[in-house]
């Protein structure tokens, strides 16, 4: 981090990663950022000849941060789609079967038909999880160790400028022990 002084202000020069744009307060903390974001779109000439920005630009940078935030947040639904079709896939192939035994519909035709048959029991099943899912979301909220884990996180983002995915995956490991306390003997 570089401080320069133009006439009674100062101003904190970052580091920015020359693929998505984004400031970092340290170099370190911006080459993380490219290895474990970025991964393979990093050149051994890019590292070397990372741009750098004054502070006017911090405020247009944390809106991107905002947009990239967004953009790299995991499809909440996509895992209970997918754990709903395979808790369902035997009824599914039940159902096909069934179908093509008739032998007067072709198996895509059968495996349409058979989805929609199934498709209340799918929306049952995930509506299911899904409800499981925000009631344990509430009761840990308030948990200590999530409560410990969470602030660990929240202190990586601030001071040390991790990205959300990272700044958890450290904390959790970080906290570990807590974890450990949760398997009582």
């Amino acid at each position: 981090m570089r401080i320069t002084s133009f006439g009674n202000s100062l101003s904190v020069r970052m580091v920015a990663c020359s693929i998505c744009r984004k400031e970092f307060k340290r170099k370190d903390n911006m080459l993380r950022h490219k290895k474990t974001v970025h991964g393979d779109e990093i050149s051994d000439n890019e590292e070397n000849n990372e741009t750098m920005s004054d502070d006017s630009s911090t405020e247009e940078s944390d809106m991107e941060t905002d947009v990239d935030d967004k953009e790299d947040t995991l499809d909440p639904w996509l895992d209970m789609v997918e754990y709903t079709y395979k808790a369902l896939q035997p009824d599914f192939d039940a159902a096909v079967s069934e179908l093509l035994g008739d032998g007067n519909i072709s198996e895509k035709e059968a495996r349409k038909k058979a989805f929609k048959e199934l498709l209340p029991k799918y929306r049952k099943y995930i509506t299911d999880k899904y409800l499981f899912r925000i009631l344990w979301s509430d009761s840990v909220r308030n948990d200590t160790v999530h409560k410990a884990v969470r602030k660990t996180a929240r202190r990586l983002r601030e001071e040390d400028d991790y990205d959300r995915e990272e700044s958890w995956k450290y904390a959790t490991n970080k906290r570990k022990y807590l974890f450990d306390k949760l398997f009582k003997q």
